[in-house]
């Protein structure tokens, strides 16, 4: 665990308690002394909020070549294979494991990719029937591996695969960085 989580968590403890401090007041009848408490909480949970976001925003993009692993806690991804298959079509194979010793465990955070060309456009994966998911359980010490296709300008040169999260995930209000965050595997020449 980082300094910045706990620095996290620390925020999260002392929003709960002091938003509980200034129920407590409200409903004792002091409401105008709340509202001070909670206009307090709102501007240093704001700049907490700012810090978070202009420190997200300057981190570089972090650059993996094929065949370099990439790992959240014991869930790692390797982008095994490249390939374009057709001028228009581009697959990608991924070897999915764990380092766990003990425990079965699976990627809940919604693992996602999409293919990048020189110009920034993205190109999301296909969808493909029968496909291995990205949470698939694995169990310690196990690796899967699974493919993934996509559908790109004939034109399209120096491709990058593009790696994130999928919704929302609390582990974005953590100031640094976040596993996979603003991450490309190149996959033709630099990206």
């Amino acid at each position: 665990m980082s300094f910045f989580d706990l620095l996290f968590l620390a925020v999260v403890l002392v929003s709960l308690v002091t938003l509980i401090c200034a129920a407590a007041m409200a409903i004792s009848g002091r409401a105008r002394p709340a509202l001070g408490v909670l206009k307090i909480w709102a501007v240093a949970a704001a700049a907490y909020l700012a810090v978070a976001t202009a420190v997200k925003l300057a981190l570089p993009v972090q650059t993996f070549h094929v065949g370099e692993i990439q790992c959240e806690d014991d869930w790692c991804f390797t982008v095994a294979a490249a390939r374009r298959v057709a001028p228009d079509n581009y697959e990608v194979t991924l070897r999915l494991s764990s380092r766990a010793l003990r425990v079965a465990q699976r990627n809940r955070n919604g693992f996602t990719v999409s293919v990048v060309d020189v110009s920034g456009t993205r190109y999301p994966a296909l969808a493909n029937e029968g496909e291995t998911p990205f949470d698939i359980l694995l169990q310690p010490g196990e690796s899967v591996t699974t493919t993934r296709n996509f559908r790109i300008r004939a034109q399209a040169s120096r491709l990058g695969l593009v790696v994130g999260k999928s919704g929302w995930n609390p582990a974005w209000l953590i100031i640094g960085r976040e596993p996979f965050e603003k991450t490309v595997v190149l996959l033709e020449g630099d990206a």
